[in-house]
């Protein structure tokens, strides 16, 4: 479980580690990454992978406005 000083760093940064993505969204790690994956919010950096939280935002936008 992320303690109060992890949850305040998550909204910083643009990419985010599946980790922080898991965390951002409220979903499990291999949950979110699925998700993401299928949103187009994954970007790989050769073996790193990160996830983009505009396209994460919007994606949550749309399922909130329909």
């Amino acid at each position: 479980m992320a303690n109060a000083r992890e949850r305040m760093d998550i909204g910083k940064a643009r990419l985010m580690d599946r980790r922080e993505g898991a965390l951002y969204c409220g979903l499990g790690k291999a949950s979110f990454s699925a998700w993401a994956k299928q949103i187009g919010a994954e970007r790989r950096f050769g073996r790193r992978v990160l996830f983009d939280r505009q396209v994460i935002d919007e994606a949550l936008n749309k399922m909130v406005i329909g």
